[in-house]
């Protein structure tokens, strides 16, 4: 049910996009009943593979929509090309991403992966004036990038997304925090920026303390945590960089009942577990995208703020 909602999300987004690239398409184009090129670029292997097909799904039923509709578009159709950047290889991507162009793609959706987003557009999309839309980078880098109007993405920035979490955590008369976040570098910018918008809110921090991916045994790690205490333990990481073990192991042990989760870690296995443990207090960063498919299952999610 969750991947339906999050799927959801995605197509009332690119169901945006679809209809901006039609409006950018000269009249004179639907007229010779020309055939628009989508290119599709995102990690199909490597971190997150389990997510990117139904990314990809939820994109293809955008566009067949509109396909459907000819009333709209006259005579243009849409042709999909995808691609995989896997998730680590910046090479790789890029070559993925040339071949789209190459191929004809008038716009990009992706990338899905940090740091591809903005070194693709950089060398590849920005010169070509390819449109392009990532549906999961939160690069702060992104803020910055000069693309003349031609990168866009529907997941809030690092920055903007620790602002959120920390207004949820002050809402919820949060006072005290303990943070375990993923080592690698993207989550530890994200759980750096929560701590000093923590500080900004009167709220105290007791502990930040890194996990990494590859380990079995996270007592320790936890251990640690519960010894720094908190009213709640906000858990900065991914399904698939160790963030649901800490919650597993910590669920075992009853050592913390609160739990303040960032978007990347919203899972239906998450919430099973939660659920049957018969524990409610748990925070999600609710971005403008995913805020409505969290409400039924997350009460204490609330609206976002301008």
């Amino acid at each position: 049910m969750l991947i339906d909602k999050t799927n959801a999300a995605l197509y009332k987004t690119l169901l945006f996009l679809v209809i901006y690239i039609s409006i950018l398409i000269p009249n004179s184009f639907a007229e010779k009943n020309i055939e628009i090129k989508v290119g599709i670029l995102l990690g199909f292997t490597g971190a997150v593979e389990s997510l990117t097909p139904s990314m990809a799904d939820s994109a293809e039923l955008a566009f067949n929509e509109v396909i459907n509709n000819k009333d709209k578009l006259n005579e243009i159709t849409f042709k999909i090309i995808r691609a995989d950047t896997t998730c680590d290889n910046i090479k790789l991507a890029k070559n993925a991403a040339k071949k789209i162009i190459n191929d004809g793609a008038n716009a990009i959706i992706g990338a899905a992966c940090p740091n591809m987003t903005i070194d693709i557009a950089k060398e590849l999309s920005i010169p070509e004036e390819i449109l392009m839309i990532s549906p999961a980078d939160t690069s702060n880098e992104l803020i910055e990038l000069k693309d003349n109007g031609l990168v866009f993405r529907t997941t809030p920035s690092k920055i903007r997304g620790s602002q959120i979490l920390a207004d949820i955590t002050k809402d919820r008369g949060i006072r005290k925090v303990a943070i375990s976040y993923s080592s690698d570098k993207d989550h530890k910018k994200f759980a750096e920026f929560y701590r000093n918008a923590l500080d900004k809110n009167n709220i105290k921090t007791s502990i930040m303390l890194s996990h990494n991916k590859n380990t079995n045994d996270y007592s320790k790690h936890i251990s640690t945590l519960s010894a720094a205490g908190g009213d709640a333990l906000a858990i900065i990481s991914d399904l698939n960089l160790g963030g649901d073990l800490i919650i597993k192991s910590i669920l075992d042990t009853g050592m913390f009942e609160i739990f303040i989760l960032n978007e990347n870690m919203i899972d239906q296995s998450i919430i099973g577990n939660i659920k049957r443990k018969d524990l409610k207090k748990i925070f999600w960063l609710c971005s403008r995208t995913n805020e409505f498919r969290l409400r039924k299952i997350c009460k204490s999610c609330p609206k976002i703020r301008n």
